[in-house]
């Protein structure tokens, strides 16, 4: 009769027990079944037809995998327990991921010298009390971590855990090899080369049906795009939906582009065929990385980068209604002065003629805005000297941290400064380079 010990290693089973005392826990502290009936809603969300269908194609495909490893003789029973971690850490839990599936980062993670000494920490466990310290410790702290990281006035907790995180993570490294080099026969058994084969195999041929599933979901989001647009025209919405399949076949991130595109067109049939166009012409732009003169302008995909140090990126750029094209940044927040700003561009479809970054107060106290207004006007600065090659002059900068309001011209362009107080005690200040 098989032990526990034969099935599980210690790792697991310290798992399965913290796991058990924390939902044994919950369940005595959940007298009024709060935690339960949330349970039971997100059950009852993930049995839905769009959920496990996928889910259920994916184990089928899988199961084809297997099979095929099995005929080729590079399967054994053992590895039951590892395929069915894979299928929950890869398989399943993959279909929850917001971005579309990177195939090329799965191969590097999956083949990459990380996971291999993943493998190596999993592969050599020790005694069950070892292994149930070390969990709950790295757990808690990981939970701490997590926490932190939400309240920017915690970087202080946040550095402590990541050391003692980082220290957890050397001991049990210097241990396993350790162990690795006084027991190194266990190390090149055959089991061994399975548990690594195995979820590497699976890992890499799973790509396909990953790429085919969100390739899917992005058409189904997209057409989403495409009946809002055009909501009132059966014949043209069809029209449209054949012309854009057509012409982008599998890309479906240009079909999605081209979808959120639509509304800024006056829709008819050669306005469609204009929007088509318009996303090819984009990506030519988009591959021809060009300087472009600056009486003109800016080329869309190098300005959209003149904030990178700051982490400040325009991802797309796109038209929008009245026929412009624009793209916006993500914002950077700074919570504890109730603040915002972002980088914004403006133009043609081939050249950009209008740079801007915004900073937005919910709610401005004067004498808490110091970081604000310093992120702020080190941002115009740098835009300027990566658009214009030169830094600003000192009655722009006083304009920045005043409120007064300012055009002047600057080798060969405008600048602009523009105050704005709203009632509520909202403010805004704009920087326009145009």
């Amino acid at each position: 009769m098989l032990n526990i010990t034969d099935i599980f290693n210690t790792r697991e089973i310290a798992i399965g027990i913290i796991v058990f005392f924390l939902i044994s826990f919950v369940i005595y502290k959940d007298k009024e079944k709060e935690v339960l009936n949330s349970l039971k809603g997100a059950m009852k969300s993930f049995f839905t037809p769009k959920i496990i269908t996928p889910i259920l194609f994916m184990f089928l495909y899988s199961l084809g995998m297997v099979y095929l490893l099995n005929k080729i003789g590079l399967w054994e029973n053992h590895q039951i327990k590892n395929f069915i971690y894979w299928l929950i850490a890869v398989g399943i839990l993959t279909h929850f991921k917001k971005n579309t599936y990177n195939a090329k980062s799965v191969i590097i993670d999956t083949i990459s010298l990380i996971a291999i000494f993943q493998f190596i920490l999993t592969f050599y466990t020790f005694n069950l009390f070892f292994e149930l310290l070390f969990i709950l410790l790295t757990g808690i702290f990981t939970a701490v971590k997590l926490v932190s990281e939400k309240d920017e006035d915690k970087k202080i907790v946040v550095n402590i855990a990541n050391v003692i995180l980082s220290i957890f993570g050397f001991t049990l490294l210097y241990l396993s090899i350790n162990q690795y080099v006084t027991n190194f026969s266990e190390f090149t058994n055959l089991k061994t080369f399975y548990d690594f084969f195995v979820p590497t195999f699976l890992s890499i041929m799973i790509i396909p049906y990953f790429y085919m599933f969100f390739m899917i979901v992005r058409y189904e989001t997209s057409l989403v795009s495409l009946s809002f647009a055009i909501r009132d025209n059966d014949e043209l919405r069809r029209y449209a939906k054949l012309r854009a399949l057509l012409a982008f076949n599998f890309n479906s991130k240009n079909f999605e582009r081209w979808s959120k595109n639509l509304i800024s067109y006056d829709l008819n049939k050669n306005a469609i065929k204009e929007s088509i166009k318009d996303v090819k012409k984009l990506n030519k732009v988009r591959r021809n990385i060009y300087r472009i003169d600056i009486k003109k302008g800016w080329h869309p995909f190098i300005a959209n980068k003149f904030l990178k140090d700051y982490d400040v990126i325009i991802n797309e750029y796109r038209r929008i209604v009245g026929g412009i094209w624009s793209g916006s940044s993500n914002y950077i927040k700074i919570r504890e002065e109730k603040s915002d700003m972002h980088y914004k561009i403006e133009g043609e479809l081939d050249y950009v003629n209008k740079l801007q970054i915004q900073l937005f107060f919910y709610f401005k106290e004067d004498i808490n805005v110091e970081k604000s207004y310093n992120t702020f006007v080190n941002m115009c600065n740098d835009l300027s000297l990566e658009a214009l090659k030169y830094p600003l002059p000192k009655e722009v900068l006083n304009a920045l941290i005043s409120e007064n309001d300012l055009k002047i011209k600057f080798y060969g362009k405008r600048i602009e400064v523009k105050h704005e107080a709203f009632e509520t005690g909202a403010y805004k200040l704009v920087f326009t380079i145009y």
